[in-house]
């Protein structure tokens, strides 16, 4: 008769909960807007109770409406390896036919649009 087997015990450092996707959709991507504030803070984390807090969110994808001087959203999709597509939708499906992403995160605050009679 065959002898049972002992569960095998708890790994000895339990491996991280996977971590969401998060696409981001915003107007603009520039030093101090609301983009480079949460953005940042989805790609390399922030302080709280004095500790570093790295959210279980990674950023697979993007869509930036409007580029202006300044501009940090290329630098930031080469530096953490995530794609600018031109579409929210794109973005969204990171390309493909699906939906992908587990989150958005959406800012619409700054940029150039035109405004007629009515707003």
């Amino acid at each position: 008769m065959a002898r049972p087997q002992a569960d095998s015990p708890p790994p000895l450092f339990p491996l991280p909960p996977k971590r969401k996707r998060l696409a981001i959709i915003t107007t603009e991507w520039r030093y101090h807007s609301h983009a480079w504030h949460m953005g940042t803070r989805f790609l390399v984390g922030y302080p709280i109770n004095g500790r570093w807090h790295k959210p279980p969110f990674e950023v697979v994808s993007a869509y930036i409406d409007q580029c202006p001087d300044g501009d940090l959203s290329r630098a930031r999709s080469k530096e953490f390896g995530f794609p600018i597509y031109n579409t929210i939708a794109e973005a969204m499906r990171c390309g493909g036919k699906e939906l992908v992403v587990d989150a958005v995160l959406c800012i619409g605050e700054h940029g150039n649009y035109p405004t007629n009679d009515i707003g």
